[in-house]
């Protein structure tokens, strides 16, 4: 209706006879996108249902209990979070004037000082949003440190394998190569095989990075000697913050032989974090690394020698800062410290709790398929470590299957889809009152977590299901 009555071009002519616009040297000759998921979707309604696929492969906040042991929050107390409230923290543009953020900058120092306390560093940038953008900014930070040595050339980064597991990733992100390290059976970082890890790769080892305590959650007595063996190969020590919860007041990575840290003050320093964010990662270094720390030079912040901002605004996100710096100054050193041993307390009283069972678990990992529980047990207990249990099975690859037998203690007050079940059973002729004198009749519904849907029973003769 738009050619006004002319014939249309051909559409293979106009092919044949269109210009490349890239040069020659720059077209690719080789064969992309050869994957069959590239050539199996041909509408939108194909590709949304193959990305909902995907999406329902993920263990995720929405329909599970996530495993993420270290992610521990702790109280976001009222007095905290009414500050971010207040107009003068809440409605300040963060590219004002330089003279309307002095409050701002002071905020900024005093935190950064109190961190530095805790942390054992000289030198700490705020501007992180998350604790994974504190890991990327803290390898930049390092690059830029060999970089100005005249040893750019260094791009080992060794990785333990009860690393973090963001660690891997942010060192890939900034073109460093990872090369793993084993651990021994008890979780500790295998020093002999790190020494021979150092000692090939000597010539280009730029870090190693380290969780401490460990992911395992092992303090690793040798910490201080495996710094010491990365420093005498021209390396930097990188100690992943991510389990500062047990350390805080009671050990500082800066003190034992760590170069660089990012800290997570959405989870050690109380901002809330529930359901994702928001976050701050802050990157604290050793005083040598200082001239190197996140700059933001479209604000006028910092120097050609500092790496460039790795946030959009020049204090990141400054407006939750407020929760961190109330919850420093109402607990001070003490509280502090107090709040990392109950911490510890209680991580070591649950590991106690689930020994049996997490001793079973690792007998079956291979095998194990799932965990079948009665919540409230048949003697009418209500095990306070039910989330625990869910946890450390789907840790494990296995499924939670809860008994739905005394859904009549339950309904209204607990759901098992909610505390980390995956398939239960009701009896609707128990709970919800279909009569069952003399034995029948009776219902007994099964019920899934969204990624079991698929599976549900079918009834192919009467046309239903897949």
């Amino acid at each position: 209706m738009f050619a006004n009555g002319a014939a249309l071009p051909d559409f293979d002519t106009c092919v044949a006879e269109a210009q490349l616009g890239l040069p020659a040297a720059l077209r690719r000759t080789s064969a992309f996108m050869t994957h069959p998921v590239f050539h199996s979707h041909h509408s939108e309604t194909a590709m949304l249902r193959y990305l909902r696929g995907l999406a329902d492969k993920d263990l995720a906040l929405d329909r599970s209990m996530i495993p993420l042991g270290s992610c521990t929050m702790k109280l976001n107390a009222t007095s905290e979070m009414i500050p971010i409230t207040w107009p003068e923290f809440a409605h300040i543009h963060p590219f004002a004037p330089r003279e309307q953020l002095k409050g701002y900058d002071l905020l900024n120092d005093q935190l950064c000082s109190w961190l530095s306390q805790a942390t054992g560093y000289d030198g700490i940038s705020l501007q992180p949003n998350a604790g994974s953008q504190g890991e990327y900014a803290g390898l930049l930070v390092i690059k830029a440190w060999h970089e100005s040595r005249g040893e750019g050339h260094r791009h080992i980064c060794l990785i333990p394998e009860s690393a973090h597991g963001t660690n891997p990733a942010s060192a890939q992100m900034v073109g460093m190569s990872v090369v793993v390290t084993k651990c021994d059976a008890n979780g500790n970082v295998d020093l002999d095989d790190l020494k021979a890890k150092c000692e090939q790769h000597s010539a280009n080892l730029a870090c190693v990075m380290i969780t401490y305590p460990s992911t395992y959650g092992v303090f690793e007595a040798r910490v201080t000697e495996l710094c010491a063996l990365v420093h005498q190969h021209g390396g930097r020590v990188y100690v992943d913050g991510a389990n500062m919860n047990a350390l805080v007041g009671l050990a500082a990575p800066g003190q034992f032989g760590g170069d660089v840290s990012h800290l997570n003050l959405h989870k050690t320093f109380c901002i809330p974090h529930g359901g994702g964010g928001p976050g701050v990662g802050p990157v604290c270094v050793v005083d040598d690394l200082k001239p190197f720390l996140p700059a933001h030079r479209s604000a006028g912040i910092g120097t050609e020698a500092q790496v460039g901002a790795v946030s959009a605004a020049p204090l990141g996100n400054a407006a939750v800062l407020p929760i961190s710096w109330m919850y420093v100054r109402m607990m001070g050193a003490e509280g502090l410290k107090a709040a990392t041993e109950v911490a510890i307390l209680n991580a070591n009283y649950v590991a106690a709790r689930l020994a049996d069972l997490r001793a079973k678990c690792e007998q079956h990992r291979d095998q194990l398929a799932a965990i079948m529980i009665t919540y409230p047990s048949t003697n009418g207990v209500f095990d306070t470590r039910v989330k625990e249990i869910c946890a450390l099975v789907h840790q494990h690859g296995g499924r939670v299957y809860v008994d739905g037998a005394n859904m009549n203690a339950l309904v209204g007050v607990a759901a098992p889809g909610e505390f980390g079940g995956d398939v239960s059973h009701l009896n609707l002729h128990k709970t919800f009152c279909i009569p069952h004198g003399g034995g029948g009749p009776g219902v007994g519904p099964v019920c899934v977590v969204q990624d079991l849907a698929p599976f549900l029973p079918a009834h192919r003769s009467a046309g239903l299901g897949t």
